[in-house]
């Protein structure tokens, strides 16, 4: 399971938009917070994926990994 952002900074998890990282790290446990798996679209901007690493961070993840597409296959 991981966070997906879209090329226009939009975050879905498991099929389901999510309206920012607070909310999005809402619905985890604990233990799920500890790392958040994150894959960010080719297109997004690299500042775009710096910032919502940033809030990911901000909201309470503690650790936040960068996965490719490939790597989920």
């Amino acid at each position: 399971n991981a966070l997906v952002i879209h090329p226009d900074g939009r975050m879905a998890y498991q099929g389901t938009d999510q309206a920012d990282a607070a909310a999005f790290l809402a619905t985890l446990s604990d233990e799920e917070r500890e790392v958040v798996r994150l894959v960010p679209d080719r297109a997004l901007p690299a500042k775009d994926l710096v910032a919502r690493t940033r809030d990911l961070r901000a909201a309470g993840a503690e650790k936040v990994m960068l996965v490719t597409e490939r790597a989920l296959q």
